[in-house]
């Protein structure tokens, strides 16, 4: 009898372990599952702010683009979501640049780095020196400026995308040949300018209007400096 009983509260003793164990493991998934919700819904939210906040960027509206990177960069670290931390300080760096804000800028920057959305992508990579050679144009600190553009340019062999790549070096063959014309190196600002006008070969001349103009007039500019006026007034 004694022995029957002692079995018997053994297996209920048994018994109520494992549902004990089984509550806390569905106590967890709920909780895990309402967590997941969450950051979903928040990583919804910074993706959607992201879509205003390049349409600040669009409209020159850099505070505005500057306030809606920092709200979407705290939801996206609240979130953990890594390819909204790394896109979120990449418009913020960008807005600070364009204020004039550089060691805030570059701040933001070296935050990217750490993301493993920016160890990934080569996009973002060649982004970065874009933004960072532009801190140094505007800083005046000309050769920091060549070495990022030229870092950015050796990046972009890796893009997949064609026309993108295309996009991207005549955007640096242009911020080349202005950071030259800043110092006076008119052979290098000649051979960026060059580069930049064959390169719009391959895009509509009626989109790139103002990309042609800036050009050309700095090329006439340059042929002046030079007395070639022959050149200087095509």
């Amino acid at each position: 009898m004694v022995t029957k009983l002692t079995w018997l509260w053994t297996k209920l003793n048994l018994t109520t372990y494992k549902m004990k164990k089984y509550f806390l493991f569905l106590i967890l998934f709920i909780f895990t599952l309402g967590a997941s919700a969450g950051d979903g819904q928040k990583q919804q939210k910074v993706d959607s702010l992201l879509v205003k906040v390049r349409e600040s960027h669009q409209q020159a509206d850099f505070v505005q683009q500057l306030e809606k990177s920092l709200q979407a960069l705290d939801i996206a670290t609240t979130a953990n979501y890594d390819t909204g931390i790394a896109k979120t300080h990449f418009f913020a760096a960008d807005a600070l640049v364009n204020i004039g804000l550089f060691k805030e800028s570059f701040k933001h920057l070296k935050s990217i780095e750490s993301t493993k959305y920016y160890r990934e992508n080569i996009l973002m990579q060649t982004e970065i020196h874009w933004v960072r050679g532009r801190a140094y144009l505007k800083l005046e600190l000309f050769q920091q400026a060549i070495r990022e553009f030229r870092l950015q340019l050796a990046s972009t062999k890796n893009l997949e995308n064609e026309m993108h790549q295309k996009r991207t070096n005549l955007n640096i063959y242009a911020n080349l040949s202005a950071t030259f014309n800043q110092l006076k190196q008119l052979d290098s600002v000649e051979k960026y300018c060059l580069l930049q006008l064959e390169s719009l070969r391959d895009f509509d001349e009626k989109n790139e209007k103002y990309i042609y103009i800036g050009a050309y007039d700095i090329l006439g500019d340059l042929y002046s400096k030079k007395r070639d006026f022959a050149k200087s007034e095509y």
